[in-house]
């Protein structure tokens, strides 16, 4: 009897389980296809303001109940294209940062970040320098401490400089076998006006980096992490008067920075030579294909529709983008992607590439420049559009502390005001099949298109060069 009541007990039970999973399902399922509007933006929005500290720009506070503290620093107009003369000299540099600072050696530095579970990146972008602090609430006076030195105490010691510029050779060597690297390179190039900051030139880099001096080294250390231009944002549960008072102590030590750097006048949206195709030879069995389209400026009214029309053509990570679908399912590629270059300050470009066999570029080219004329003149559809929008409000769930942060930095990256930041993704959400079809007629023009393949030529079928 017992054994009866108990099979019984558990026929109920998994009866019970299975339909609460289709009941899951069928909600999930619903999610998928449904309208963007108030459920995801009320999953982002975040508090936020801001607050006036010794740095000219004010700080956007997101406030946070995590114990986690993050912040940025983004030293506008003082990363790469401001040493476009000295190609590698700032890469040089960030590689001698953390070689210790202040009354720390190397490893005594490295060993106080690792006690105190701090982490900190500092990098050279192509328009700024971007400084990013994570940690513990409580360890938030050494994580400030130890960055100030840093940016104001770097050791800089010629054989730390001399082992710098050894590795940076070293991976712009490496870089020049890749075949994506060197077909991208060569893009930019064509996309660029000659002497444009945003060119790639691997050959430059290697013939200056070995002449660079630690003098050189010091100047350009002196003349970043000027504070006249920082952009702050930070998330935490501190109080405002707390963080007037870390961001201060972060001035007091960069206030006498100056730099006199001459700024580059804007590209905007054109091409240097459009409608050009070339092949860079290599002796690889992969060949890599990049390709690029004008752009929408991050400005423009249309900005919104046209990162929807480059991400539906071909998001990366992705198995339902058009480039996907039309050429790496065919068997044809690795791996296909485009994105708009739409957050950099000089000009904005559509790019995308993909890895092929040899004998596949002539027909992945085709491919690629047949899907380009579809979106220009057919657009997208309903469907495509509601499937963007679904996958944007998903990816800015904002679920730590460090996504957040990113999450905010992108919007202010796009010139938007504070009161923006809760705005941003209705912009998305607003969206109109013609209001995307619009800006793909701008942005997927073939006869624009600069092509570019690097790797073995191959003739017969397909690979005729």
């Amino acid at each position: 009897m017992r054994s009866k009541v108990a099979r019984i007990a558990l026929v109920v039970a998994l009866g019970v389980a299975v339909l609460y999973g289709l009941k899951s399902w069928k909600r999930y399922d619903d999610r998928t296809c449904f309208d963007v509007g108030p459920v995801s933006l009320e999953q982002t929005e975040v508090d936020v303001g801001e607050v006036k500290s010794a740095f000219p720009i004010p700080v956007w506070h997101v406030k946070s109940e995590s114990e986690v503290t993050c912040f940025s620093i983004k030293f506008k107009n003082e990363g790469e294209r401001s040493f476009s003369n000295s190609p590698g000299l700032l890469s040089v540099l960030m590689a001698t940062l953390l070689e210790g600072a202040g009354e720390y050696d190397a490893v005594a530095l490295k060993k106080q970040m690792s006690d105190s579970s701090i982490s900190m990146d500092i990098s050279g972008e192509s328009d700024d320098i971007c400084v990013t602090v994570s940690c513990l609430g409580k360890y938030i006076d050494k994580a400030v401490e130890i960055l100030c030195a840093i940016l104001s105490k770097a050791h800089l010691k010629q054989e730390k400089i001399e082992i710098a510029k050894q590795g940076c050779v070293t991976s712009i060597n490496q870089s020049m076998f890749s075949p994506l690297n060197l077909a991208y390179e060569r893009c930019t190039q064509l996309m660029y006006k000659d002497g444009h900051p945003y060119q790639v030139r691997y050959a430059d880099a290697l013939k200056k980096i070995p002449t660079y001096t630690r003098d050189d080294v010091v100047k350009c250390y002196s003349s970043v992490f000027a504070p006249a231009n920082a952009e702050i944002t930070i998330v935490s549960s501190m109080p405002d008067d707390r963080i007037v008072s870390i961001f201060d102590k972060i001035h007091a030590a960069i206030k006498e920075r100056r730099n006199d750097f001459k700024d580059v006048d804007a590209q905007e949206t054109e091409l240097s030579s459009p409608g050009t195709s070339e092949h860079v030879e290599l002796n690889n069995p992969q060949t890599a294909i990049s390709f690029a389209m004008p752009g929408i400026q991050r400005k423009s009214p249309k900005i919104y529709a046209a990162i929807a029309a480059v991400s539906i053509f071909g998001r990366p990570g992705t198995i339902s983008s058009r480039l996907t679908k039309c050429v790496r399912e065919k068997g044809f590629v690795y791996r296909i992607s485009a994105r708009l270059l739409s957050g950099e300050d000089l000009c904005s470009v559509a790019v995308g590439r993909c890895d092929t066999r040899p004998e596949n570029v002539q027909e992945v080219i085709t491919l690629i420049k047949s899907e380009c004329e579809k979106m220009g003149s057919g657009g997208i559809t309903e469907e495509e559009l509601n499937s963007f929008k679904h996958w944007k409000f998903a990816s800015c769930i904002l679920d730590s502390s460090a996504e957040t942060l990113k999450f905010v930095a992108f919007v202010r990256a796009y010139g938007s005001g504070i009161e923006g930041v809760n705005t941003f993704l209705s912009n998305f959400a607003k969206l109109t099949v013609e209001e995307v079809n619009a800006a793909a007629r701008d942005i997927f023009r073939t006869d624009q298109m600069i092509v570019v393949d690097c790797g073995q030529s191959v003739s017969g079928k397909g690979g005729d060069k």
